[in-house]
C-alpha cells in the first residue's frame, strides 16, 4: 500500500510539472465567449459584461468600464479593433483597446462573431440570417440578406475572392464574388456549425455540434464528414491554424484538439478544466490562448503540449487477424485516455468502463461493427483518481484490462 501511495505522488508531480496549459487569473466569472491577440503580448477577451486586455502575455489582465453582451473580438491591424454584442452593438478602437466608442451598425439583431480582414474591411454575423459587411472601417453596412430566416449566422471566412457562412439549422453559404452573391450548399447536417478554416491549397474544415467535423478539398464545394468522438453531444466552437498543416479546436467540458496533417488526424491535450471552452486564438506554432465559462483564460507554450490520438476509426482498410483489446494510452492518464481493440470479421460489440467494485460506469460501445481496427476515448473528468477497467465483449471474445486514472 505505502508503495501505491508513492507512486501516486510521484506521477501526480510528474504531470504537475508537465502541465501544457497554465490557468490564467481573468478576474472575473462571467463567461469569456472570445479571444484575439494582435501578438504574444496583446490581447483581448470579451464576453457577458466584460472586455478584458492583456499586455503582458496574459499575466495580467484589465478589465474595461464599457459593459454589454459581448459576443466576438477582431483585429485588422495591431490598433484598429472592433468588438459585436447583442442588439446590434459594435465597438471600434484605433488605439489598442486603450478608448472603445460605439459605431452605428443600422442593426438592431443580436450579433454572434465579427472578422476584420484588415482596418477597413470586415463581416458581422448575427440571428435571423444576419450578416453585415463593410469596407470603411464602419461608417457603413451593408445587409446582404433581407429576408429573415430562424437560423442564425455564426461564422465567417474571407479566402481571396471567397467568402463562406456558417450558422445554425446546417447552414452553409459561399460565395466566389467576395460576398456580391452567395451559393447555399447542402452540408448534410442539420445541427449548428460553429466554427471554420480554409486554406489557399483548397482544404477547408467545419467543426460543429455533437464533436463532427467536415472536411473539404475544393474549396467547400463538396465534403467528407469525418467524426471526432469527444463524447456524445460535445460542441467544437472555435479554431485556430498558424499553417496549413498545425491548428486546435476547442469546444465542451475542456476538450482541446490538435492537428499536425491538416485535420486527416487528432490529438487530443488535457486543458485541466471541464469549463467549456468557446475561443481560441495561436499566434504561432507554440503560443496560444483559449478562454470560456466562468471566467477561464487558459494559454500554453508549447503548443498545448504532448497529445494523442483520438476518435472511433471504423473505415480503415486494414482488416485484423484476430480478436485483440490493447492496453489503454496512456497508462497512467489524467483525464482523458484511449483503448483500441481489433475484430476479425463482423460482430455485436460492446465496450463498458467499470469501477474497482465491478460497479458499471460507462457504455463507450454498443454497436454491431464490421472487422477492423478500432479506437475509441474514454474521458474520466468527472471521476475520481483510482483503478478503473474496460471490459471488451463480442460474441465470440471477452477480454477485461485495468487502467490507472490519475488526478
Amino acid at each position: 500500500m505505502k508503495f501505491f501511495y508513492t507512486f501516486l505522488i510521484f506521477i501526480t508531480i510528474n504531470l504537475s510539472a508537465k502541465a501544457q496549459w497554465i490557468a490564467q487569473q481573468s478576474g472575473t466569472e462571467n463567461s469569456l465567449s472570445s479571444v484575439f491577440f494582435v501578438n504574444e503580448n496583446t490581447g483581448f477577451s470579451v464576453g457577458l459584461n466584460v472586455i478584458l486586455k492583456t499586455t503582458n502575455g496574459g499575466n495580467n489582465w484589465v478589465k474595461s468600464d464599457v459593459t454589454g453582451y459581448w459576443n466576438s473580438v477582431s483585429f485588422g491591424n495591431s490598433t484598429t479593433g472592433y468588438i459585436c454584442g447583442f442588439s446590434g452593438r459594435i465597438l471600434k478602437t484605433t488605439d489598442t483597446g486603450a478608448n472603445w466608442f460605439s459605431i452605428n451598425s443600422g442593426s438592431t439583431k443580436n450579433f454572434t462573431s465579427i472578422n476584420f480582414i484588415n482596418s477597413q474591411t470586415g463581416y458581422v454575423t448575427g440571428w435571423f440570417k444576419t450578416f453585415l459587411s463593410t469596407t470603411d472601417g464602419g461608417l457603413s453596412f451593408t445587409n446582404h440578406f433581407t429576408n429573415e430566416a430562424s437560423f442564425m449566422f455564426q461564422k465567417t471566412f474571407f479566402l481571396n475572392d471567397k467568402l463562406f457562412l456558417i450558422g445554425s439549422e446546417g447552414a452553409y453559404f459561399k460565395s466566389t464574388n467576395s460576398g456580391t452573391g452567395f451559393d447555399s450548399i447542402s452540408i448534410s447536417m442539420p445541427n449548428s456549425l460553429l466554427a471554420m478554416q480554409f486554406f489557399p491549397n483548397g482544404t477547408g474544415l467545419i467543426f460543429g455540434c455533437c464533436g463532427i467535423y467536415f472536411r473539404s478539398s475544393d474549396f467547400g464545394n463538396s465534403w467528407s464528414m469525418d467524426t471526432v468522438y469527444l463524447t456524445e453531444g460535445w460542441a467544437l466552437y472555435d479554431c485556430s491554424f498558424v499553417n496549413e498543416s498545425t491548428g486546435w479546436t476547442v469546444g465542451e467540458s475542456g476538450s482541446i484538439l490538435r492537428t499536425n496533417n491538416g485535420g486527416l488526424s487528432w490529438d487530443s491535450l488535457g486543458s485541466g478544466t471541464v469549463n467549456a471552452l468557446k475561443s481560441v486564438k495561436f499566434v504561432n506554432q507554440n503560443t496560444g490562448w483559449t478562454v470560456g465559462a466562468e471566467g477561464t483564460i487558459l494559454k500554453t507554450t508549447n503548443g498545448g503540449g504532448q497529445g494523442f490520438p483520438i476518435g472511433i476509426n471504423s473505415n480503415t482498410t486494414e482488416i485484423a487477424s484476430k480478436f485483440r483489446l490493447s492496453q489503454n494510452y496512456p497508462n497512467p492518464f489524467n483525464p482523458v485516455t484511449t483503448i483500441k481493440y481489433d475484430l476479425p470479421f463482423s460482430n455485436n460489440v460492446t465496450l463498458k468502463i467499470y469501477g474497482l467494485l465491478g460497479n458499471e460506469i460507462e457504455t463507450l460501445v454498443n454497436e454491431k461493427q464490421n472487422a477492423g481496427r478500432y479506437s475509441v476515448n474514454f474521458n474520466a473528468s468527472s471521476l475520481p483518481s483510482g483503478v478503473y477497467y474496460y471490459k471488451l465483449t463480442t460474441d465470440k471474445f471477452s477480454e477485461t484490462k485495468k487502467m490507472l486514472l490519475v488526478k
